[in-house]
C-alpha cells in the first residue's frame, strides 16, 4: 500500500460524520477518509483528487486505512467529549 497519511482535525470532520464512522457506513467513511488525507507536501488533498486515491485502495488497504482513523477518533472522543451528565474537569 501506499504509505497513506491522513490528519484528523476537529475543524474538519462534523458529528455526523463520528455517527457514520460508528455506524461502519462505507460511503461516508470513504468521504472522511479523503477529507483528511495528505499529500506529499503535508497539506489537504483537494477532495476530488483524494477521492480518486482512496478509490484505488483496495479492500485491504481501504480497511487498514479506515481502522487508522477509527483509532483516532476514537482516541479524539475519548480526550475531547465530557463524561454522560457531567462536564469534563
Amino acid at each position: 500500500m501506499t504509505d497513506l497519511k491522513f490528519k484528523i482535525a476537529v475543524d474538519r470532520i462534523t458529528l455526523d460524520d463520528l455517527i457514520d464512522i460508528e455506524d461502519g457506513k462505507l460511503k461516508p467513511i470513504r468521504n472522511i477518509m479523503a477529507n483528511c488525507l495528505l499529500g506529499s507536501d503535508g497539506e489537504y488533498l483537494p477532495k476530488d483528487e483524494a477521492l480518486a486515491v482512496i478509490g484505488k485502495l483496495t479492500i485491504a488497504e481501504a480497511d487498514q486505512a479506515a481502522q487508522d482513523i477509527k483509532a483516532a477518533m476514537e482516541a479524539w472522543k475519548a480526550n475531547a467529549l465530557p463524561p454522560v451528565g457531567g462536564a469534563r474537569s
